[in-house]
């Protein structure tokens, strides 16, 4: 059993994570380079391959790698440099920029969240309310859940933004990047409609 201290909003919560589901990296002086502790992730899955021989067991895979839109303040183009390295290839590649309901980021929000990736990927706007969104069946409490059809067919998902305080989910974040990110209006409205649930 570990012990630590995550922060929350102003204060910290303490937790127990049982067994070696963490990798801690060592404390350094100063501020981690996003690069590196990124990098140190891909090179350290934590049960699973690496990304790298994921993607190549698959000649020619789809790979469709999910950004945050410019609401959002991650590290995104830190982050798409590491996983070039890690899957080497891009030509089968497609960025999608998870919006939920928000406004279609410009050209100018693009070269913000993506830099000198923008012209290296086929990129792609999640609208939704497409048409071909593809249902993928019914969570436990009942809301429907229709996917950005590129994510749907894709062989190889990936992920990518940060994980920060959510006022009323919790936490924001991975999750968060399919329900609301690339998900249809109904989905995310029935799915923020549970803010008001008894349960929640």
């Amino acid at each position: 059993m570990t012990k630590t201290q995550i922060p929350y909003g102003s204060k910290l919560i303490d937790i127990d994570i049982e067994g070696e589901l963490l990798d801690p990296i060592e404390k350094s002086k100063g501020k981690s380079r996003n690069y590196d502790v990124i990098r140190h992730a891909l090179l350290n899955p934590i049960g699973t391959k690496r990304l790298r021989e994921i993607v190549n067991t698959k000649k020619d895979a789809a790979v469709v790698i999910v950004v945050d839109d410019h609401t959002r303040d991650a590290p995104t183009e830190k982050m798409l440099d590491t996983l070039i390295d890690e899957i080497e290839h891009t030509d089968h590649t497609t960025v999608l920029v998870a919006c939920g309901t928000h406004i279609p980021p410009t050209e100018e929000d693009l070269k913000s969240i993506l830099g000198k990736h923008l012209s290296r990927f086929d990129v792609e706007i999640h609208n939704c309310d497409a048409q071909d969104l593809v249902y993928v069946g019914t969570t436990s409490r009942g809301t429907p859940v229709s996917l950005n059809r590129t994510y749907a067919k894709a062989d190889i998902k990936v992920l990518t933004g940060d994980i920060t305080l959510h006022y009323y989910a919790g936490f924001g974040g991975g999750r968060k990047s399919i329900v609301p990110g690339i998900s249809s209006r109904e989905t995310i409205k029935r799915n923020h409609a549970l803010v008001v649930d008894e349960r929640a």
